[in-house]
């Protein structure tokens, strides 16, 4: 949201500064503005553009005279305000993205070491089973050979 408010301060073509500051027509426009944009601000997810300070309205303006037709250094530092502002959004976007993909790795490393504790039981189930039947075959081949023996004799 780009705050503004009406120049009570207008600085004419010869350079010289008019005050109307007290204007109270001035006043409650800029009042009636200052409550909408509270309640903007209060009701919507917006940026905000601040007026700053009391900027100048200029005669000599490129559109013409008018009271939100402002000196320059207004545009300058609202230009300044909106950069800050978009670099800001840019940043946190970029905040966001690392942050959602640093939780996208957790979780796979987390499915990943989940795996690894499986496959870690598993091969303690594999070795335990070559330990089994390292045994048994060595078992087997004594029993073979008194097989084999038994069966040499009754020959």
């Amino acid at each position: 949201m780009n705050s503004a408010r009406y120049a009570t301060k207008i600085l004419k073509k010869d350079k010289t500064i008019v005050d109307e500051s007290g204007n109270s027509y001035l006043l409650n426009v800029n009042s009636y503005i200052e409550d909408l944009e509270l309640y903007i601000e209060n009701n919507y997810d917006v940026e905000i553009m601040y007026f700053g300070r009391d900027y100048l309205a200029d005669e000599s303006h490129i559109w013409g005279s008018g009271r939100t037709h402002y000196e320059k250094s207004y545009y300058s530092d609202k230009f300044n305000q909106l950069k800050h502002i978009v670099e800001f959004d840019n940043i946190s976007k970029n905040y966001q993205f690392l942050t959602d993909k640093n939780l996208n790795y957790e979780k796979e490393i987390e499915q990943l070491l989940f795996q690894q504790k499986i496959l870690k039981e598993k091969l303690i189930k594999i070795r335990d089973q070559k330990k089994f039947y390292c045994k048994n075959n060595g078992v087997l081949r004594k029993e073979n050979m008194f097989l084999k023996k038994k069966l040499g004799e009754n020959l």
